[in-house]
């Protein structure tokens, strides 16, 4: 399953100016596999697991 979300940045606090995004747990999904693509195409990639 290939979700495409929107970035918003951070307009104050500790991550000012940094990007983040929001998504809504599956259930019985524990694992998330993050990639972030940039204009340039240089890539990002991590995996989130996440417990009950």
């Amino acid at each position: 399953m290939n979700l495409k979300v929107k970035l918003t940045k951070v307009k104050k606090g500790k991550y000012k100016n940094y990007w983040k995004f929001t998504i809504t747990r599956q259930k019985k999904i524990t694992r998330y596999k993050v990639v972030a693509v940039d204009p340039s195409g240089n890539q990002a990639k991590r995996i989130i697991y996440l417990k009950k």
